[in-house]
């Protein structure tokens, strides 16, 4: 779906690039789409990527196009470097750190209109891409090691009564 939704971004963007990192058993029919689709040029399949922080601040957003997903890490990693996340509404987690709007987009699942428009959105508005920028890098603090100790502390006193030390 992210590939379909790219085509619709190359079309108003010719130059724009989306670049997939991983591996996985979808890896020949997402090439096959790119040749399709005519993205050769613009669309780029990438196999497991050692330099992360580089590549996460290096972006001008990241986007998810998973059918379901647990809490999941390159979301937070993108948004800890600064990089406004574009997913579909999904269960369990992209909502759980994008705040629709403020540090990135939630499109409804399916909806690759919708996906593709929230793209452009952060492209073609380069005070919308800075703000949420610096939103993405705020929220990730939230989540920083300290405050997730401080929440399982808060939760376990609450859970039992317990007063930890």
């Amino acid at each position: 779906m992210a590939i379909r939704a790219f085509r619709s971004v190359v079309d108003t963007l010719p130059e724009a690039t989306l670049h997939c990192f991983g591996f996985g058993a979808m890896r020949s029919e997402m090439a096959s789409l790119i040749t399709e689709l005519g993205l050769n040029r613009n669309v780029f399949i990438h196999g497991w990527a050692q330099e992360t922080a580089a590549i996460y601040e290096g972006a001008g957003m990241a986007i998810m196009a998973s059918q379901s997903e647990a809490y999941s890490l390159a979301v937070m990693e993108s948004l800890s470097h600064g990089c406004p996340v574009v997913s579909f509404d999904i269960q369990y987690g992209p909502k759980e750190m994008i705040d629709h709007g403020v540090n990135g987009f939630l499109s409804p699942f399916g909806d690759v209109t919708a996906f593709a428009q929230h793209i452009l959105a952060l492209l073609l508005d380069e005070p919308l891409h800075r703000e949420m920028s610096d939103n993405a890098r705020r929220t990730a603090r939230r989540f920083s090691v300290h405050n997730n100790a401080l929440e399982w502390r808060r939760l376990m006193e609450e859970a039992g009564g317990l007063q930890l030390s």
